[in-house]
């Protein structure tokens, strides 16, 4: 294949040492394999990239469902707490109001 085009490329030392661990014979070779290779496999790396983008809104929503979930637990676990501190008061006001009753004249104990 007859390759006309004659082009002068700068490139760091860090791309120079991608290109020449590329498959190829030659530098020349080596490169337009990666720009090649790039080129081919880029419908792919989109279409993942598509897929990844779906998987990560549905963890999103699945996040913000577990979210939900947990908060409300914690309401269902502070209107028990509530629940509970209510049902002592009463305890203790009924423990008070039956101590009262039992040392208030003509109230025998039973037994």
């Amino acid at each position: 294949m007859a390759k006309p085009n004659l082009k002068s490329v700068r490139m760091s030392d860090e791309v120079l040492q991608i290109v020449e661990n590329f498959q190829g014979e030659g530098f020349n070779q080596k490169f337009e394999n990666i720009v090649l290779h790039f080129h081919k496999s880029e419908p792919a790396r989109q279409k993942q990239l598509k897929e990844l983008d779906k998987f990560i809104k549905e963890q999103e929503a699945r996040l913000a469902e577990l979210r939900n979930q947990i908060r409300a637990a914690f309401e269902v676990a502070n209107t028990l707490k509530s629940m509970q501190r209510q049902v002592l008061m009463m305890e203790a006001d009924f423990k008070q109001l039956f101590s009262i009753s039992k040392d208030e004249p003509g109230h025998a104990a039973a037994g």
